[in-house]
């Protein structure tokens, strides 16, 4: 985190699977750097998927707080797409991540930006 906080004072990570989030946060309080991050959730095929990223999200907010974070994003196109991609159908999924998180932000009592994936400078985050 030293080293990158040579050259960037921003992350941003595309899901919150195998506990990276929690990692992320933690090397960034060890090394005492001033770094930020856009923390994400990543849309998988399953609900399940979607329900690890959020309870890694919970569980790192809670630990670490708000104080280093930017925002989330939510990722909501499948890459690849293992069928023919319903557009509308995944704009509604990546609606409802969308309101999910928003209230178990409101629900932990934490207040950052949440909106779809895009540029890295919050121009999508409402």
């Amino acid at each position: 985190m030293q080293r990158l906080s040579q050259i960037t004072t921003r992350l941003r990570l595309y899901h919150s699977e195998c506990n990276q989030t929690a990692m992320v946060l933690e090397a960034i309080k060890q090394s005492k750097t001033d770094l930020k991050v856009f923390l994400g959730i990543y849309r998988f095929d399953n609900e399940a998927g979607y329900q690890r990223q959020k309870t890694a999200l919970k569980e790192a907010l809670q630990t670490y707080g708000a104080s280093n974070i930017l925002g989330i994003t939510v990722d909501f196109l499948r890459m690849p797409p293992a069928e023919p991609v319903n557009i509308t159908n995944e704009f509604d999924v990546m609606k409802s991540h969308v309101t999910d998180i928003r209230q178990m932000l409101t629900s932990i009592n934490v207040k950052i930006p949440i909106g779809p994936m895009g540029p890295a400078d919050g121009a999508n985050f409402k």
